[in-house]
């Protein structure tokens, strides 16, 4: 009994050791629409930031102020947004659906024919096996919303490392500006299917989306090449120099509650 208490509190301080440290994760990207579009993905991970570099453009959030950064190298810009903008604009987000439902307008239209593309209503998320990623045993999911899929291996012993904080509070900056509008456009069938793969524990490391479009289906391919651990550099999570920076939740704030007729 003793020694399985001693081996319980070294995995325990394993794991805490391990949620602490830095991370950096390497993927291959394929998307295909007809014609196959391939790029490298790579994902920073720290307790202040996470990067997700693109190619194109960057994705930057600093837990440190709750902002996060879009850059831009084809057009050399940074879009800036802060946490309080993003809470105001989900709300004005959801004032807009209620002035549209008042006037009778269907502001879910494309959920309405996303639902109609996928051909279901009711979201599926199962355990269909596992698989071994880079020597790393794990847990293969499939969450489905009729043909609209998504299949992914994912190690439920790899830990991002998280602010010493309730990362709830942040959450709307993890989702992005782009995943509030096409909730506020895609409505209730992009919320269950999100809702159904938040709903699995770990780090994703290979995934497959296919996303039925008419006659067509896009299909998004991600098959991570490399996980590293360790300190990582500042200059990694440093802001380009020289580029265009807007600040793009106060002016959205700004014109939404103008159009709206209300004070922030």
């Amino acid at each position: 009994m003793k020694k399985i208490i001693i081996a319980i509190t070294c995995l325990v301080a394993m794991a805490v050791a391990l949620a602490g440290q830095d991370l950096k994760i390497t993927y291959n990207n394929v998307m295909k629409l007809g014609r196959s579009r391939k790029s490298t993905i790579t994902v920073y991970y720290t307790t202040q930031f996470w990067r997700t570099i693109d190619e194109e453009k960057d994705t930057l959030i600093d837990f440190g102020t709750f902002t996060s950064y879009e850059i831009d190298h084809k057009n050399k810009t940074i879009v800036r947004l802060e946490l309080d903008d993003m809470i105001q604009l989900m709300d004005l987000f959801a004032a807009v659906a209620e002035e549209a439902k008042k006037e009778g307008k269907e502001i879910n239209e494309a959920g309405n024919k996303l639902l109609k593309l996928s051909g279901g209503e009711s979201i599926s998320v199962k355990k269909i096996g596992t698989e071994v990623v880079l020597g790393r045993t794990c847990e293969k999911w499939d969450v489905s919303l009729g043909k609209l899929k998504y299949v992914a291996s994912v190690d439920p012993t790899l830990v991002r490392p998280m602010p010493p904080y309730d990362i709830e509070r942040a959450r709307p900056l993890l989702e992005g500006l782009s995943w509030q509008v096409q909730a506020m456009a895609l409505g209730e069938s992009l919320k269950k299917f999100r809702e159904g793969v938040g709903q699995i524990t770990g780090v994703h490391l290979n995934s497959e989306v296919k996303l039925p479009l008419g006659p067509l289906t896009q299909t998004t391919t991600k098959k991570v090449t490399k996980i590293e651990t360790g300190p990582l550099p500042a200059s990694v999570f440093e802001l380009p120099k020289g580029y265009t920076e807007e600040d793009v939740g106060k002016k959205m704030v700004e014109e939404i509650s103008k159009r709206l007729g209300i004070s922030y």
